[in-house]
């Protein structure tokens, strides 16, 4: 790898010298040569040859009657007016200023001309809606008879009989055409009778029908249905139709992403692809959620699937636990939900297979959004405000006091003390010849004698906690090119509060450039570029003591959480301990470990901040040597840094009162390379075959390092590593890197296109296998579709419009954790936190390391997920009724699990291949369109995912 990338680098300087002289030489000589020939243009031309240049020019066809611009001369300095950025349609607006002919854009690349002697004017004239008006396009060659004759007619949807506005009509063989009006009629002026008409229009099937010397010709157009079949991406990046795919997949669209109200792609993704189950961690900013598709299908692995964006694996590494500290991240929250233009979802082991021991856990697929060629920027702009509100809580007991066993206690663990409604009402007797706790805001709490108030706090404690989150989401892109060159540009940024108060934010900024171009018709070459910064800063969760939540819950309903914080007096003329915290437990502040966290403290007084940078980068070279034939090249690098921070001061429960502070850096980095090639091969008009070839190499690593410190020297000093002796640092220093080579191919066979066969396999070997093992691991799949509405008695079938049965098998996997085919050594640390020092081996003469408790095994090898499938996919009802039906069975073998050891072998464990799992499932996708007009369409979607059995 690092070869190539050598090669790369010393070849690009190269050939840019090369080719900066040769272009300058050839920019001179067309400079030269234009002044040259210059003077010799003539001064006027036809209008009609004009026409024809801005033709050829822009790659579009312009029509018009046959008279509409005979003998119209145009000054020829106004073909060059509109400067090198002139677009079709501001040339128009030049060329045809003084001639009092308008023109409107029928459909992409598609202009008609007529005069209009209205006063409308052009903007009217411009709009699709505008004038009915026939027009004919003719190359003005003698080759056209002056004597036209006329065909007038309709052209109607066979679906409902409506007239189909916009359809193409046009004369076989001849630069002759017309478009119908709103209510489908035409009118065309044809020089003979004896041709044939050729009627066209997006989503229709095209239909020539012979003039056969009739003067009305009235046609019906049905839906296409081919090209009503959704394009989806494979597995290497490519676009097919979903009709040809006998494999199982959902795809999301990147508005259904956007419109969802979501801050993370994740979430995002709830509840729109059966089989796909998302959980989140919590509600908190920035929270993680984890995907999972068809189940578990390892018990010691990563269980989350393989990210891919646009043809680059990606890291969604997910830092932190489940329970207890803060609630953890997923990197895939790094990616701008607005950038994104489709997602794939690959579910089935065949589909996924070419990805080998990466794909156990299924594939989702990211394509992010690409300029148009539209010769003009777009700008899109949009942003949204998002209020959280808490659905429901626990419900607070209010009517017994702190204590137990209806005895009052002010410092009392539990809530079960006398009836707040039996106490005399008042105000408390305290004791003011003692210890106090005096606020911050001047407000001293004395020990109490006597409860007298029948006050109750639950109410204002929950609002001093909680509150309505929200976030606002600011997205701006940029989009546009020509026919060589597209780009899309886009910044977005987020900033989000949690339901918590205090310390509970996230912030993110993206950046991506997305540009494409097109050298010539064997060469083009496309780069991608994102750039994320994203900050949080994070409570605590509420399953442990030092989180806000279960200080809130365990606390009395008659005790105010307002004074949390301040000063602490053992005597009415002691100096004071600064700082100290107060809650239910320790209501003086008398005591530096609280046993509990008051709620604001943790709300307020803790750092749990995360900042992350992060870069995704990628590059494809596609080269085209022959019409059947591509090569791609594609590289691609993800990488980012993630600080975190976590400072509990001194009096938290964290670190038992005397201070903690933990600040630690993760970095991963991940290259991917592709070489591939794809051949195309037709075997007459009934029978096609595509074939795919290539290598992948992909390198991960990971490095984990970082120190926490306990027991603070000074209480209040910045935090930093040196406020604690050596004793109380621990230092974290944990590096992985996991390297995989791939080759794969595939072939794809298709007869009648009705009948399609799809194989593939993969050879991978990867750096975590056991160095006894077998150095190379094959994933095989297969996969059958055919559409049996090809048949001639199904295509008159009442009702049902498309039909397809599928049937696949595949083969895929889950790479061993790296280092495991080892018994490894390690420093020895002992750790009684929080409820003592730690005990590290290097701070003891020249260190410690033991032996790990965990056996080597030599013969590791990757878990594999056979899986077959079958399913039924229709489209009923003039295509607004979608069903698929899948029922999927998938077996993993040599699941790898630790096995226990008998003491006497001096291990405790072994990780090994040494378990069994199977998922068995019944997946239904279901989607009507109730309105489908042009320009309205409402339908709805259902999912539905039934999995009886997973045994290990």
């Amino acid at each position: 790898m690092k070869n190539i990338s050598r090669i790369f680098l010393y070849t690009l300087p190269w050939l840019t010298g090369i080719l900066a002289p040769v272009q300058g030489q050839m920019v001179s000589y067309l400079i030269r040569d234009r002044q040259t020939h210059e003077s010799q243009k003539p001064q006027y031309i036809q209008l009609k040859d004009g026409l024809k240049e801005l033709e050829g020019k822009y790659n579009v066809s312009i029509a018009y009657q046959t008279g509409l611009v005979e003998d119209i001369v145009i000054n020829t300095k106004l073909m060059t007016a509109g400067g090198r950025d002139a677009t079709i349609e501001s040339m128009l607006d030049i060329v045809l200023r003084d001639s009092k002919i308008q023109y409107r854009k029928s459909r992409e690349g598609f202009y008609v001309l007529f005069k209009d002697d209205s006063t409308s004017g052009k903007n009217q004239a411009k709009n699709t809606g505008g004038p009915s008006v026939s027009m004919l396009k003719v190359d003005s060659s003698s080759e056209y008879d002056t004597k036209a004759f006329g065909i007038t007619g309709k052209v109607t949807d066979k679906a409902n009989g409506n007239g189909i506005p916009g359809v193409n009509i046009l004369l076989k063989g001849a630069n002759i055409g017309t478009v119908s009006d709103v209510d489908g009629a035409y009118k065309i002026d044809v020089p003979t009778t004896e041709g044939i008409l050729v009627f066209s229009y997006i989503g229709y099937v095209t239909q020539e029908v012979p003039i056969a010397n009739k003067s009305v010709l009235d046609v019906v157009l049905g839906e296409n249905v081919q090209a009503l079949s959704e394009v989806v991406v494979t597995a290497l990046g490519f676009k097919e139709a979903a009709d040809r795919l006998g494999s199982t997949s959902s795809k999301v669209a990147g508005e259904a992403l956007a419109k969802s109200g979501e801050t993370s792609v994740i979430n995002a993704l709830a509840g729109k692809a059966a089989g796909v189950q998302i959980s989140r961690a919590a509600g908190d900013p920035g929270a993680a959620a984890f995907i999972q598709i068809r189940g578990q299908n390892t018990l010691t692995g990563n269980t989350q699937p393989l990210i891919v964006v646009d043809g680059i694996p990606i890291s969604n590494t997910t830092e932190g636990g489940t329970s207890g500290g803060v609630v953890p991240q997923s990197r895939l929250n790094d990616i701008n939900p607005n950038d994104i233009a489709s997602m794939q979802i690959l579910k089935g082991a065949s589909a996924a297979a070419l990805w080998g021991s990466r794909a156990a856990n299924g594939v989702i697929l990211i394509t992010t959004k690409r300029g148009a060629d539209s010769n003009k920027m777009n700008i899109a702009f949009s942003s949204t405000y998002s209020v959280d509100q808490i659905n429901r809580f626990h419900p607070f007991q209010g009517k017994f006091g702190q204590g137990s066993a209806g005895l009052y206690n002010p410092n009392g663990a539990n809530a079960w003390g006398d009836k707040i409604e039996s106490r005399a009402g008042g105000a408390d007797e305290v004791n003011t010849a003692g210890a106090f706790f005096e606020a911050q805001d001047g407000t001293k709490y004395y020990p109490i004698i006597k409860k007298n108030s029948k006050e109750v706090y639950n109410d204002s404690n929950y609002d001093q906690v909680f509150r309505n989150g929200y976030f606002i989401d600011n997205a701006l892109s940029l989009s546009g090119g020509d026919q060589k060159t597209t780009y899309f540009f886009s910044v977005g940024d987020i900033r989000q509060k949690g339901v918590q108060r205090g310390n509970s934010t996230y912030n993110r900024t993206t950046i991506r450039l997305n540009v494409e171009r097109k050298f010539n018709e064997i060469v083009r070459m496309s780069a991608t570029a994102a750039y994320t910064k994203s900050f949080s800063d994070r409570i605590q969760r509420g399953n442990n003591l030092s989180g806000a939540t279960v200080g809130l819950l365990r606390n009395p309903a008659d005790f105010d959480i307002s004074d949390y914080k301040g000063s602490y007096y053992t005597s009415p003329t002691a100096s004071p301990i600064l700082n100290r915290q107060r809650g239910y437990r320790s209501y003086l502040g008398a005591v530096i470990n609280p046993a509990n966290n008051n709620s604001l403290w943790a709300l307020y007084e803790q750092q749990n901040t995360t900042d992350v940078d992060r870069f995704m980068n990628s590059a494809e070279l596609g080269i085209k040597p022959a019409s059947w034939l591509d090569i791609i090249a594609r590289a691609g690098l993800d990488t980012y840094s993630d600080e975190q921070i976590n400072y509990f001061p001194v009096n938290d429960i964290t670190g038992a009162g005397t201070g903690q502070y933990k600040e630690q850096v993760t970095k991963e980095t991940q290259v991917n390379a592709d070489l591939l090639a794809r051949a195309t091969k037709d075997f007459g008009p009934n029978f096609a075959s595509t074939y795919v070839v290539g290598v992948n190499l992909n390198n991960r690593k990971y490095n984990n390092m970082g120190v926490t410190i306990n027991n603070f020297l000074v209480a209040d000093a910045p935090a930093n590593f040196a406020n604690a002796t050596a004793l109380n640092r621990t230092p974290v220093n944990l590096k992985t890197e996991v390297r995989t080579v791939r080759a794969y191919a595939t072939a794809s066979f298709s007869a009648y296109d009705a009948l399609f066969l799809n194989l593939s396999g993969a050879a991978e070997s990867a750096s975590s296998f056991g160095a006894l093992s077998d150095k190379t691991f094959y994933y095989p799949s297969a996969d059958l579709a055919w559409i049996f509405t090809k048949l001639k008695f199904m295509e008159s079938a009442p009702g049902i419009n498309f039909a397809k049965l599928r049937a696949s098998y595949g083969v895929v996997g889950v790479q061993p954790l790296p280092y495991r085919s080892n018994t490894i050594f390690s420093s020895t640390t002992f750790s009684a936190n929080p409820w003592g020092d730690n005990l590290v081996g290097s701070q003891f003469g020249n260190g410690a390391y033991s032996q790990g408790s965990s056996m080597g095994d030599q013969y590791l090898k990757p878990e594999r997920k056979a899986e077959y499938e079958i399913g039924l996919d229709m489209r009923l009802i003039q295509n607004r009724l979608k069903l698929g039906l899948t029922y999927y069975n998938n077996k993993v073998k040599d699941v790898l699990v630790p096995v226990t050891l008998a003491p006497s072998t001096g291990f405790a464990t072994k990780y090994t291949n040494a378990a069994e799992l199977q998922n068995k499932g019944f997946e239904m996708d279901l989607s009507y369109e109730v309105i489908k007009k042009r320009k309205l369409q409402l339908g709805g979607t259902r999912q539905f995912h039934t999995q009886p059995k997973q045994s290990p």
